[in-house]
């Protein structure tokens, strides 16, 4: 559940629903677990995109906790709406609305010729929104054309860790930092070839890593010189650590990217 529709339900300011739930997942998490949680949204009416949380079950209960019960009933009111509608589509795969093929591509295509249109500044503003709205639509198309339940494609798509595995980086070598690096170098490359990549869904991964296309990572390290930048910025990171080695980092399946 997103803090928009948190802040909604709650008839609270979104801005403070925000600051209430940075202070809980620094509590939970710690500070490197924010990140995890954050999103972008995409502003329908003026076009504008701004940051948001989006909270898995659990972390949403835990916020409001402390908040009154006619709150909190609602926001527990609008889970069971949720979990009701994901198990009526589950008892009944085929009840998928038709889509028209061509309208859809031509909406990708939009997606893809309004974002880059921008202004760099603009473009890294608008870009993870673009990019789920892209990996959306593609998944909307693989339904209707199957007549079956939306699924994510896990086997053909990477995360920045298999891109290190792909680059020949060993994990003693690995430094902080990096995935996040991988992960902004990624967006920009699928974005600027309308290519589709989407967060894990939370039922798969609580921290929602970034997944996208395994040809096209593959492609970007080879062939647009990504492993030169990873092992650039490996490189310049233990330079500024020190020969000591203090900014070698052994990953670890909480991290998140």
């Amino acid at each position: 559940m997103s803090s928009v529709e948190i802040a909604k339900l709650t008839v609270k300011r979104h801005d403070n629903v925000m600051r209430d739930i940075r202070s809980m997942l620094l509590e939970l998490h710690g500070k490197g677990g924010v990140l995890s949680f954050e999103d972008t949204h995409l502003n329908p009416q003026n076009g504008q995109s701004y940051p948001i949380f989006r909270l898995p079950k659990r972390e949403c209960l835990i916020l409001v906790s402390g908040y009154s019960v006619t709150l909190r009933a609602r926001i527990i009111d609008r889970w069971q709406q949720l979990e009701a509608h994901v198990a009526a589509q589950a008892a009944n795969p085929h009840a998928i609305p038709a889509f028209n093929e061509a309208e859809i591509l031509r909406r990708i295509g939009g997606v893809v010729k309004a974002v880059t249109g921008r202004q760099i500044a603009d473009l890294r503003e608008g870009m993870e929104a673009a990019l789920e709205t892209i990996g959306r639509l593609a998944q909307e198309l693989r339904a209707a054309k199957s007549a079956a339940a939306p699924t994510f494609d896990l086997a053909g798509t990477v995360t920045s860790r298999d891109v290190l595995d792909m680059a020949g980086i060993r994990p003693e070598t690995r430094v902080r930092g990096t995935g996040l690096i991988i992960t902004r170098h990624l967006k920009t490359y699928c974005l600027e070839r309308g290519l589709a990549a989407f967060r894990t869904p939370t039922e798969i991964d609580v921290y929602r890593r970034w997944r996208f296309p395994r040809e096209a990572a593959a492609d970007w390290v080879t062939r647009e010189q990504g492993g030169e930048i990873i092992r650039n910025h490996i490189a310049t990171s233990l330079k500024r650590k020190g020969a000591k080695g203090q900014g070698l980092l052994h990953l670890v399946p909480t991290e998140k990217h």
